[in-house]
């Protein structure tokens, strides 16, 4: 559903900025159907520019689309995750060595001949130099992009000063996310400062694999009254839960997965609600660091909540930064501004 969305506020961009775009979303079972919703989505119809999502079956989209790249269409192939990555996911993943392996090796004998047809090819983050062959000059970094308009706004700030300093971390749990980090930090920050009146609280929304394991960091450290766990949560419940936070969490664990940069949605989500934030690790359209977020080591440290406090504390003396966190979003991560860029890619442009 996530990467549906995604495609659709693309494709609604580009309409609202005079284009005509549409989507094919292929998500019929079994999985042939789709292949071949794909391959005809691929060689009917007239059009300018195609924009494919990479998928596993790239190989079999290679020569349909050589053919139309020879009819003088450009085509973009929009790569969310570097394959090199992929590759430590499925080594993080659950089930046997064998079945691992495989998987790995489907991958290394598929890419990166079979993106070769592409104009332009759209990464997040930078890609190894084996799955780079043959793409040096096609390979374009870009920023993840999010509709800010359907990404509502925190209705209010929360007090401050406050006896409780509430943070909130929103995902589908992965080691990745790196809310451990957050924990252990809370537990040096209770432990080093005992007679402290300002007391930190962590709000984990969602579900995943390592939830379990962060459950059960949280008991062993006694944290359980502080560290709560809600579960997924939409729509007025979730707003609520941003309303009472301070600052959000995005990922803190990129080096996880060898990666020291990334174009994380968290982050942007967390900006189009106007919320600060603190994250690790490089981000394009965070360069320079705003004033609104938090940067911490690209590592296994705990996070510094003492000094994340203090930070908070040094910010609210600045109202206007918050004011312009929205602002921010709209101007540099709203899909309209990607999709600009995008077209801009496949017509050739600098």
């Amino acid at each position: 559903p996530g990467v549906q969305k995604k495609i659709e506020q693309v494709v609604g961009a580009l309409n609202q900025m005079g284009h005509d775009a549409a989507s094919k979303i292929a998500d019929s079972s079994p999985k042939i159907d789709s292949l071949k919703q794909c391959l005809f989505a691929i060689t009917s119809g007239r059009r300018d520019i195609i924009i494919l999502r990479n998928d596993i079956f790239m190989p079999l989209f290679f020569l349909p689309l050589m053919w139309q790249k020879i009819n003088g269409i450009k085509i973009i192939i929009d790569v969310p995750t570097p394959l090199c990555i992929v590759l430590n996911e499925i080594d993080g993943s659950q089930g046997t060595r064998f079945k691992k392996n495989i998987r790995k090796l489907i991958i290394r004998l598929a890419f990166p001949w079979s993106l070769w047809v592409a104009d332009k090819v759209i990464h997040y983050a930078p890609e190894s130099k084996y799955f780079s062959i043959g793409l040096e000059k096609k390979i374009q970094i870009s920023g993840n992009g999010v509709d800010v308009s359907q990404i509502k706004m925190r209705s209010k700030k929360p007090e401050w000063p406050s006896p409780q300093f509430v943070m909130i971390g929103v995902a589908s749990l992965a080691d990745w996310h790196a809310f451990d980090r957050v924990i252990i930090g809370m537990a040096n920050y209770f432990k080093e400062n005992p007679e402290s009146i300002i007391k930190p609280k962590f709000i984990i929304v969602g579900d995943g694999e390592v939830r379990a394991n962060w459950q059960k960091l949280a008991l062993d450290l006694g944290l359980n009254s502080v560290v709560h766990f809600v579960g997924y949560k939409t729509g007025k419940e979730l707003d609520d839960l941003f309303d009472e936070a301070h600052v959000a969490i995005s990922s803190l664990g990129l080096n996880r997965i060898n990666l020291q940069t990334a174009s994380v949605l968290k982050s942007r989500e967390y900006a189009s609600r106007g919320i600060p934030f603190a994250k690790s690790g490089g981000d394009m359209d965070f360069d320079p660091i705003p004033d609104f977020i938090f940067e911490v080591e690209n590592s296994n440290d705990p996070l510094p909540v003492d000094k994340l406090i203090a930070w908070y504390e040094e910010l609210c003396k600045k109202d206007s930064v918050f004011e312009g966190i929205r602002e921010f979003a709209l101007e540099n991560l709203d899909f309209s501004r990607k999709a600009k860029n995008l077209i801009a890619l496949g017509r050739g442009y600098d």
